[in-house]
C-alpha cells in the first residue's frame, strides 16, 4: 500500500468511502472477524490441553513446557513468514492460506498418537495461526471505508473474544475425554472463512 502512489491511494480512499457501509464492507469485516476468531479460539487451546495430556500421557514438566514452547515459536515465526508473504504475493490469498493450513495442522493433531506427533502439528498450527491475526488487521484495514476503520479494528477484537470463549465452552462441555473432538471443532472457524471465500 504504501508504494502505491499518493494520487492513486486518494483515488482509492475515496472509492471506499463512496461505497460507505454496504454488503462489500460487511463481507469483509466478517471474512476478517472470524479469521480473528479462529485465532481466537485456537489460542486458548494450550491451556485447556495442558492437563488433559498431561493426564492421558503421563507427561513430565518438561515435556509440558516443551508443548508451550513449540506452539509459541511457531506462532511467532509465523507471523512473520506470513506478512512478508503477504507482501511479496498479496494479502487475500496469503490470509486465506494461513487459515487453510491451520485447519489442516488443527484437524490432523486431532489424530495425533503421541506426545512428538502432538508437539510438531501443535507447531504447525501455531506457525498457521500466526498468519491469521495481522493479516486480517491489514486486510480491514486497507479496504474499509476509512470513515469505518477504527470501529472496524475494534470490532474485530470481539470476534477474537468470541472465539476464546466459545472454545472455552467447548473445553468445558468435551474434555478430558473427547479432546479429538474438540481440536476438531476449534478449527471451524478458520474453516468458515474459507468456505465463505469461496463464494
Amino acid at each position: 500500500f504504501l508504494s502505491i502512489p499518493m494520487d492513486a491511494r486518494a483515488a482509492a480512499e475515496a472509492l471506499l468511502e463512496k461505497r460507505g457501509a454496504g454488503r462489500y464492507s460487511l463481507g469483509v469485516l466478517c471474512l476478517c472477524g472470524f479469521g480473528w476468531m479462529s485465532d481466537g479460539a485456537e489460542n486458548v487451546v494450550l491451556s485447556y490441553m495442558l492437563p488433559t495430556l498431561e493426564d492421558l500421557w503421563s507427561l513430565s514438566p518438561g515435556q509440558l513446557g516443551a508443548m508451550s514452547t513449540a506452539i509459541y515459536f511457531g506462532q511467532a515465526a509465523g507471523a512473520t513468514f506470513w506478512g512478508a508473504l503477504a507482501d511479496a504475493g498479496g494479502r487475500r490469498p496469503v490470509f486465506l492460506l494461513s487459515l487453510a493450513l491451520t485447519v489442516l495442522f488443527g484437524v490432523a493433531s486431532s489424530a495425533a498418537p503421541g506426545f512428538y506427533t502432538y508437539c510438531m502439528l501443535r507447531l504447525a498450527t501455531g506457525f498457521a495461526i500466526g498468519g491469521n491475526l495481522p493479516l486480517a488487521v491489514s486486510l480491514a484495514s486497507e479496504l474499509l471505508p476509512p470513515s469505518l476503520r477504527d470501529r472496524g479494528v475494534v470490532a474485530l477484537q470481539l470476534f477474537n473474544e468470541i472465539g476464546s470463549l466459545g472454545s472455552t465452552g467447548l473445553a468445558a462441555l468435551l474434555l478430558p475425554g473427547r479432546w479429538r473432538l474438540y481440536l476438531c471443532l476449534v478449527a471451524l472457524p478458520a474453516a468458515a472463512v474459507l468456505a465463505a471465500a469461496a463464494f
